[in-house]
């Protein structure tokens, strides 16, 4: 996207409680394509991929499609079982965990501040990147700050405005660490050139 759409989107994520530069933040065919984008960027087929049991549908599809292994984290309250996943990282080779702290589908739980900083921990820990989904978090009102602006250097923040604009406006977004954005590029230029 041009560098004054993305500047646009990062003001619109600085009201979410993110601040990222513009030249971090990627335009993209609705959040469903940025999730798809940064798998193909950011991981290889075999992969393993923590996600919380009862996660997204679109996104076991997108890990299917890329041939990644989704490992379920069962729920424990208002956020995922960390200590699963601190298990979880150490006996596998965890490369990404994939969550929607702010208003999850299909839960609908808001991870609260403790436990968004216990799961950077753990993610820093082991080396994982995280995915953040926020494509409902405009729903809930004043929510802790999202994980990418807990940890900005292991932190992909994807999200759109079909869900809160128009169901038909295919236009998402991606703010992502500055050395992940080249990769990113080259991704999108590979599927919507």
């Amino acid at each position: 996207g041009r560098l004054h759409d993305r500047a646009m989107v990062a003001r619109h994520l600085l009201r979410r409680g993110l601040s990222v530069p513009a030249e971090q933040v990627l335009l993209v065919d609705g959040a469903q394509h940025g999730l798809a984008i940064t798998l193909m960027a950011l991981l290889l087929p075999g992969d393993v991929v923590a996600v919380d049991a009862l996660t997204y549908p679109g996104f076991r599809l997108i890990a299917q499609t890329q041939h990644l292994e989704l490992a379920p984290i069962a729920a424990a309250g208002a956020g995922p079982d960390l200590e699963a996943l601190e298990k979880l990282c150490r006996q596998r080779s965890v490369r990404a965990i994939y969550t929607m702290p702010t208003m999850n589908n299909p839960l609908g739980w808001v991870m609260d501040l403790p436990r968004r900083q216990a799961l950077v921990a753990i993610a820093r820990r082991h080396g994982v990147i995280i995915i953040e989904d926020g494509a409902y978090a405009f729903l809930a009102e004043d929510p802790p700050p999202p994980l990418a602006m807990l940890a900005p250097e292991c932190t992909v923040y994807i999200s759109g405005f079909s869900k809160n604009v128009a169901a038909g406006l295919r236009v998402g977004f991606i703010a992502a660490p500055h050395a992940w954005v080249v990769k990113m590029e080259r991704v999108i230029r590979a599927t919507i050139w």
